[in-house]
């Protein structure tokens, strides 16, 4: 069901929004389960079980507390955080399309989290590799007990430490740069130029009402969009329908993955001047 399809002379973007909602049964129909969510969530639960009783054997089990098995027991916390932390944030994107609703802050939290688990989970290996050169090499150094607990503590300490320095610039703003544009200046410097910029957002970021501005077209309409009257089109967006010929065109899009469609659709459609962006 195309939600564009008849669209009146007084339709608006709250008649829209009616219509988005009402059609909500029509979208369901073609919704495709996300197996890759599924797996995910399959394997957040598998990582998160196998880690715990990782855990709870070395804390329960004297004979298990060893210098490689509390070295072991690093490893499986960094695990428990990655599954715990970061990997239902990948589970969230892979069910909205790849597109984030949240703060910039969100983002940057999500990222340093992701660097400093990861980098954690192969530093610890790393100390593992060491533990066990050392066990084979120095054995008469390694066996005494002083020394394997003092070892083990300044090694799991490196460890966490140097996981956080990695990851940390994220949270003090070394990931800026004068290349990255804002959504307003990047809207800006196109309508200087006469280029009209289109947000290409979700169905469900349009039923929520996360919409920036009334020239934001669901992706999966953009064809019948495009294919609409320029009355209508002006009515409904505000904005002067792109002619195929002789307009420049700025889709913007929340991820890469919309950006190919929206470029493929305009391709399609004849559209000779154009360009497809990910949201910045």
């Amino acid at each position: 069901m195309a939600l564009f399809s008849g669209v009146g002379s007084s339709l608006n973007v709250t008649d829209l929004f009616l219509r988005l909602d009402n059609s909500t049964e029509d979208q369901d129909a073609d919704h495709h389960p996300n197996y890759y969510a599924m797996l995910y969530s399959v394997l957040i639960f598998a990582i998160i079980f196998g880690n715990v009783l990782v855990c709870l054997a070395v804390l329960r089990e004297k004979s298990l507390q060893t210098t490689t098995n509390y070295l072991v027991v690093s490893l499986a916390v960094a695990d428990l955080l990655v599954a715990s932390l970061v990997m239902p944030w990948v589970v969230y994107l892979e069910v909205v399309g790849g597109a984030w609703m949240f703060s910039r802050m969100y983002c940057d939290v999500f990222v340093t989290l992701d660097v400093m688990m990861c980098t954690a989970s192969i530093l610890n290996l790393c100390a593992i590799s060491i533990d066990r050169y050392t066990a084979v090499v120095m054995p008469v150094l390694y066996n005494t007990t002083h020394s394997s607990k003092k070892r083990v503590t300044l090694m799991i300490t490196a460890v966490w430490v140097l996981a956080f320095v990695v990851s940390c610039p994220l949270l003090f703003g070394f990931n800026t740069t004068d290349k990255v544009v804002s959504y307003e200046q990047l809207k800006k410097m196109l309508e200087s130029h006469n280029i009209q910029l289109f947000d290409v957002r979700s169905l469900e970021e349009f039923q929520a009402g996360r919409i920036p501005s009334s020239t934001n077209i669901p992706l999966g309409e953009l064809d019948q969009a495009l294919k609409m009257e320029s009355e209508t089109f002006k009515k409904l967006f505000k904005v002067e329908k792109p002619e195929k010929q002789d307009s420049n065109i700025v889709f913007h899009c929340q991820s890469g993955r919309r950006s190919a469609t929206a470029l493929e659709t305009a391709v399609n459609l004849g559209y000779t001047k154009y360009v497809s962006v990910p949201l910045l």
